[in-house]
This record gives C-alpha cells, sequence and structure tokens, in this order.
C-alpha cells in the first residue's frame, strides 16, 4: 500500500481555464475524435503533451502536468453540462420570482459549441415538443440546411412539406 500522499496542486485561475480551453480548441480535431483505436490514442497522448507544453509556458502560473490538465478539461465539460441542465430546469419552473438561472462564463461559451451535440442531442425536425436553449446561429443555419435537404427529398417523392 502506497502510505505517500498526494501533493495537491493550486486551483486553476479563470486565466488558466481560458489558455486551457483555447489550447483544446486549437486540437480539438484529435482531443474530441470519437474513435479508440491505437493511433487516436496516440495522437491524444501527444496533443495533450503538446497542451501540458504550451500551457505551461503561456501560464506563467504553476506547473501543470498533461494529466491535470486532462482532468480539468474534463471538469470543465461536466461544469457546463451542470449549466445546460439548470438552464433547462429553470424554464419549467413554475412560481415567479427572479430567475436563478445560471451563466456561460466566456471560455464555456467557446468550449460549448464543440460539445454542443453532446449537451443537447440530435434535433428533431418532426417533433413539436422539442425544447433548445442554446442554439447558435451556426446551428439555426445547420438545422435550416437540413430541413430544406428533407424538403427537396421529398418533393422528389411528390409528398408536400413546409418548414
Amino acid at each position: 500500500m502506497n502510505t505517500q500522499k498526494r501533493k495537491r496542486a493550486v486551483n486553476f485561475k479563470l486565466k488558466e481555464n481560458r489558455i486551457l480551453v483555447d489550447l483544446v480548441l486549437k486540437y480539438q480535431h484529435i482531443i474530441e475524435n470519437k474513435q479508440s483505436d491505437c493511433v487516436s490514442w496516440a495522437n491524444k497522448k501527444e496533443a495533450w503533451a503538446a497542451i501540458e507544453k504550451e500551457f505551461n509556458v503561456s501560464s506563467g502560473q504553476s506547473f501543470r502536468t498533461a494529466e491535470a490538465l486532462h482532468a480539468k478539461y474534463e471538469t470543465i465539460k461536466k461544469d457546463i453540462r451542470k449549466k445546460a441542465a439548470a438552464i433547462k430546469k429553470s424554464i419549467f419552473l413554475t412560481g415567479g420570482g427572479q430567475e436563478s438561472s445560471p451563466e456561460y462564463l466566456d471560455f464555456e461559451e467557446k468550449l460549448l459549441r464543440i460539445i454542443y451535440m453532446s449537451i443537447e442531442g440530435l434535433s428533431s425536425i418532426g417533433d413539436s415538443h422539442e425544447v433548445n436553449f442554446h442554439k447558435k446561429v451556426e446551428t439555426q443555419a445547420q438545422d435550416e440546411n437540413i430541413c430544406q435537404d428533407v424538403v427537396t427529398m421529398v418533393r422528389i417523392l411528390n409528398i408536400y412539406v413546409t418548414c
């Protein structure tokens, strides 16, 4: 049994969170890759090593390992998902009073763009009960394009549909 205590690192500051999210966005095509083969894992490990190097150069605060940065990134994503759930919940609350839903920080909004699908899921064209509170302009444009594609396909089949 290991008798040594793990040394606790200093808490991340907002500036460090911003730097981390900016670096993750730079390597998002590798980090958020859903493939789980040997090559992808090796690429992800290399990407986190590069993020560690760039982060420690640019932060100027305390040294952070790649494992600590990866854990913090996962924690930020988890916090964004919690905020999204709280916002959805606050929409359906009754009783009036002050609205107390949390707001996203600037770096959380940046990260929300790349993890949007894991929070909202796929949009439903035929369901009128869909509630979508975090829709950005880009996503609305994508939905309109999808809708137009569906309308075109349906018109080919001689069925009339409107969006």
